[in-house]
């Protein structure tokens, strides 16, 4: 598996039927990670007693914080998306669609969408949040056509 390079034209070994699955996954996994996080801290807190706290005090608030923010990033991450998907067809097309690629692609995407909405997340987390749904973006090819990441 190359950093930088793929088989040249991986674009077409794939149908759209792959690149809106990856879409959707890419889109809706945030939220689905986040309503577990935030359920899971609940179930904690209800099993453990853990509601003596309130607010910021509460032992598990960063859990409770972390969750919310994935729930919520399905608000914005569909515009990362859009802005997203020409480059990484442009990436396969000319076999450039390595991990660090992908990884690139996805942190500039990230950092974009952030400045476009600033002040709805932290710049950083935009761009990190990015990174991750590019790769794995990259990794559900990679499932459904290994041959595509192969470097000729």
């Amino acid at each position: 598996m190359s950093a930088w390079r793929s088989a040249r034209f991986g674009d077409q070994r794939v149908g759209w039927r792959t690149w809106v699955l990856a879409s959707v996954v890419v889109w809706a996994a945030p939220f689905v990670l986040g309503l577990g996080l935030v359920g899971l801290a609940y179930l904690v807190s209800l099993i453990f007693g853990l509601s003596h706290g309130e607010g910021a005090l509460h032992p598990l608030a960063p859990v409770f914080v972390a969750g919310f923010i994935l729930m919520s990033s399905v608000i914005i991450s569909w515009l990362g998306l859009i802005l997203a998907l020409l480059p990484a067809w442009g990436l396969l097309h000319r076999g450039r669609g390595g991990w660090a690629s992908f990884a690139l692609l996805g942190a500039g995407t990230g950092l974009v969408v952030g400045l476009l909405v600033h002040g709805f997340m932290p710049l950083a987390l935009a761009g990190v949040h990015g990174v991750f749904a590019a790769l794995v973006f990259r990794w559900i090819f990679s499932w459904i056509d290994p041959g595509i990441f192969t470097a000729r």
